[in-house]
């Protein structure tokens, strides 16, 4: 995920460091709530060309000022 204040000046904010989230974190949705960003995100990856089974779901993070994410948990997994 990536965050920009002003004009052009983007930074990464949220990578897919967590093997839950299989690679990719996507959609974020943010919401700030008592001082607190609070977003959830999809995760999860295509699935193989040998396999119609994906992996994924809507995970959960939590950050005080929108640039650093902690407590990242799974929130929703999607089962085939």
């Amino acid at each position: 995920m990536v965050y920009s204040q002003g004009d052009l000046e983007w930074e990464v904010v949220l990578n897919a460091d967590q093997s839950w989230e299989y690679g990719i974190v996507a959609r974020p949705w943010v919401v700030v709530e008592d001082g607190k960003f609070k977003m959830w995100y999809t995760v999860g990856n295509p699935p193989p060309q040998s396999s119609s089974t994906a992996s994924g779901g809507i995970a959960y993070a939590e950050s005080t000022d929108g640039r650093t994410w902690t407590n990242k948990r799974l929130s929703l997994r999607a089962i085939d």
